[in-house]
């Protein structure tokens, strides 16, 4: 017995719904659609209210309450052994998305992910987000399951209901960016595993200046849990820092930041295609917000 669990923000999610349906009505198991809108815009809020009264639960958060909590919430008005989390901006690009996921139901202990995929048509202005998603989330199978942890995200994976209670989304992030970092650490913390499948949603692209903005906010919120104490100890750019801290070189770093980062900025929008660039830029930003 399957619950899908989508969170919507300031997205028009028809089209993802219908899909899902289409694909439920073909399977034989219990499944419910569990939708929650997080303080969406009013516009965005009209948009949905055409499958409201088709969802098996519609809730209506009076604010924003931010990716973590609202997927708390989701899996607290949930009523079957199954989860299964969606990104309300995700495309079902195969037929057998759902009944791929029910094949994995073998009341194990474990977290399932399906992966992400990317459209090759990206505008002009996507090309920083594509090339992004295409290197960096668009791992081999054999990566994947080779860095179980590292290469998880939060839009596209099934669990176990009592393995969601051991680890739940930490309520205090409310900004975006790392909440499945943190996720994932917690999971590697209680020796949950994660297996990989190949059963990917695809991504929606977004303009370079959207991601570069993202990318600003995800930093800045890495830079608060560091700050206190609970994050995930396995990212990458974390690691980073803490030798430049060794070395004593991160304040350096941080003031050379504020010189070069708008050169850097600059290029990344006008699609200079190097993610040495986006590194560099989301390091410097990291070393100037813990130096904050």
């Amino acid at each position: 017995m399957l619950s899908i669990c989508i969170p919507i923000y300031n997205y028009d999610i028809r089209q993802l719904f219908y899909s899902l349906i289409k694909q439920k009505s073909t399977l034989t198991i219990p499944i419910e659609i569990v939708l929650a809108d997080d303080g969406s815009d009013s516009s965005y809020k009209a948009i949905n209210e055409e499958i409201a009264s088709l969802a098996d639960v519609y809730l209506k958060m009076d604010k924003n309450v931010g990716r973590a909590k609202i997927r708390n919430v989701l899996s607290d008005n949930t009523q079957y052994d199954y989860l299964l989390f969606m990104d309300c901006d995700s495309v079902i690009v195969s037929n057998t998305f759902l009944s791929d996921y029910v094949a994995q139901m073998d009341g194990k202990e474990k977290i399932v992910y399906g992966g992400v995929c990317y459209s090759d048509n990206a505008s002009w202005n996507e090309k920083l987000r594509y090339l992004y998603g295409l290197k960096r989330e668009c791992r081999s199978l054999e990566f994947r399951n080779a860095h179980p942890y590292q290469t998880f995200l939060s839009g596209n994976f099934l669990i176990y209901k009592k393995v969601f209670e051991k680890v739940r989304f930490d309520e205090t992030l409310i900004a975006y960016g790392y909440e499945d970092a943190l996720f994932s650490w917690a999971v590697y913390q209680n020796g949950i595993p994660i297996r990989h499948i190949n059963n990917p949603l695809g991504n929606r692209l977004v303009s370079n200046k959207c991601f570069l903005k993202q990318c600003s906010t995800a930093v800045r919120n890495l830079s608060y849990m560091v700050n206190n104490g609970n994050f995930p100890q396995n990212v990458r750019l974390v690691k980073i820092y803490n030798k430049m801290k060794s070395l004593q070189i991160a304040n350096l770093c941080a003031y050379i930041g504020y010189v070069i980062n708008p050169l850097i900025y600059a290029l990344l929008y006008l699609n200079v295609p190097f993610l040495s660039l986006l590194d560099a830029y989301k390091l410097n930003l990291f070393c100037r917000y813990m130096k904050s």
